[in-house]
């Protein structure tokens, strides 16, 4: 049984612990989070944003005209906190988590990598242009679904079950403030940060799920061994 007790050692312990890059990232992160992602949590989720960027969406330009008359934030706000969530954020927590925690670390990264790779493919089929026609960063019009809130959400619900309510709380309330400004200034439709919620929220839970269902580096380790009188012996062994 190896227990490692110093947070610094445990976080510059390398993660592949020896294996090619590649294979374990695809292996031991992204695979057993894909496998774990479709459970009832992560279906009530996707149905969840689904039914609610259908229904928000016949209120989109209801909500637009109501933030041109009375924003829910002043510009220099909204600006900030779209800063705030272009990504850094939940980024530069990933990495210090990954010194530090590198077991939720690596949970929040994987959150993060595919909450991006998922908004970026939907924004790409969706196709839709942001109110005004406003330039999209990306080179092609990808209002649907808010990459802003997917990686907002995806940190906060990350931070939530890594650990606990009095981090997750404050969390979600700074991803909801994140969207309510892209929302202010016109960046996104209403419905464009629904479904972007919904996206961030179901890779945080499918790789959770993961972390708590596969645990690779927990798991007990059952190992027949012969004996030198006949027979066979058992040996346990765990990795904390």
């Amino acid at each position: 049984v190896t227990l490692l007790v110093s947070p610094t050692a445990f976080g510059l312990e390398d993660p592949t612990r020896g294996k090619p890059f590649f294979p374990w990232l695809w292996n031991d992160q992204f695979k057993p989070t894909l496998k774990h992602s479709l459970d009832l949590g992560g279906i009530g989720v996707l149905s969840g944003g689904i039914a609610g960027s259908i229904v928000t969406h016949q209120y989109d330009s209801d909500v637009e005209e109501a933030m041109r008359r009375k924003p829910l934030m002043d510009d220099k706000s909204s600006g900030t906190l779209g800063t705030i969530g272009g990504g850094a954020y939940g980024i530069g927590i990933a990495a210090l988590q990954l010194f530090v925690d590198q077991k939720n670390g690596l949970k929040h990264a994987r959150a993060l990598a595919l909450t991006s790779i998922s908004h970026v493919s939907l924004a790409f089929i969706a196709h839709r242009a942001r109110p005004d026609n406003r330039e999209d960063y990306l080179g092609f019009a990808s209002s649907w679904p808010s990459g802003h809130a997917a990686t907002a959400f995806a940190t906060s619900a990350s931070l939530a079950y890594s650990y606990g309510w009095w981090v997750g709380v404050p969390a979600n309330a700074l991803a909801i403030a994140i969207c309510a400004g892209r929302v202010s200034e016109n960046r996104h439709w209403l419905s464009d940060v629904v479904a972007g919620a919904a996206v961030g929220l179901f890779w945080a839970h499918a790789s959770d799920n993961a972390d708590q269902l596969e645990q690779p580096e927990t798991a007990w380790r059952f190992t027949p061994v012969p004996l030198e009188s006949g027979g066979l012996g058992l040996t346990a062994a765990r990795r904390f």
